[in-house]
Order: structure tokens, then C-alpha cells, then sequence
């Protein structure tokens, strides 16, 4: 999905709570190339604040609203919304509550391809 997404032009970027040294090896260690990482070290506010977004919005040269974050915490719904950002919830993950508002539900990654589809290129 990642690949599809770089073919078509879209960068990706990741926001997490954790350390963006942990992130990067976790990453790496995954095998997964992204435009630009966001850990929880970047920010003075963690989630559900949405400075983390603003952050990666910044880097990337768009506006909070041309984002769509994907999170499967209900803090992760939140930081988009606070960000003014489109917000996604991935249905597989962990922490997935299906009670938290989100603009769109995902049941696979690969949905996520036909949310951005009608989304706007950086």
C-alpha cells in the first residue's frame, strides 16, 4: 500500500507517540520508507493534541486539512480533529474503539488507498 501510495506522488508521513529514534528502527526493522517521521519527542503536547500533525503538515509543505491520518487509538481521531486533519480509524488495530467518531473507518490498509483517491496531490 505504501509503495502504491509513493507511485501516485503521495508522501507519507508517520506520527507516534513514541520516540522518533524507536520509530526509525522499528521502521527500518520493517522494511518501510516514509517522507517524514513525527515522534513523540518533536512535540511538547502529545496526543490527542494535534501538534504533531501541524508538524508533519509543515514538513511536508500542506495544510493540516490536506492530511488523513490513519490511527487505531482513539487519541490518534482526536489529534486529527484537533489538527483540523481528515481522520481515519484502522479497525485492525489494538486499540480500535468503534464508539470514537473518525471521519472514515478501515478495515484493511489497503482501504486507505480509495480514501485518498479523491484527496488532493501535495
Amino acid at each position: 500500500m505504501l509503495d502504491t501510495l509513493r507511485e501516485s506522488g503521495r508522501p507519507v508521513a508517520v506520527f507516534t507517540g513514541a520516540s522518533s529514534r524507536a520509530a526509525a528502527m522499528l521502521l527500518r526493522a520493517a522494511g518501510l520508507d516514509i517522507d517524514v517521521l513525527i515522534g513523540g519527542d518533536h512535540v511538547q503536547r502529545p496526543k490527542p493534541a494535534g501538534d504533531g500533525l501541524i508538524l508533519a503538515a509543515e514538513q511536508l509543505g500542506v495544510a493540516p486539512a490536506a492530511l488523513a491520518y490513519i490511527g487505531d487509538s482513539p487519541l490518534d481521531l482526536r489529534a486529527a480533529a484537533t489538527a483540523g486533519s481528515r481522520s481515519a480509524a484502522a479497525a485492525w488495530g489494538h486499540l480500535y474503539d468503534g464508539a470514537e467518531p473518525s471521519d472514515a473507518t478501515l478495515t484493511r490498509p489497503e482501504e486507505a488507498l480509495a480514501l485518498l483517491a479523491a484527496r488532493p496531490r501535495r
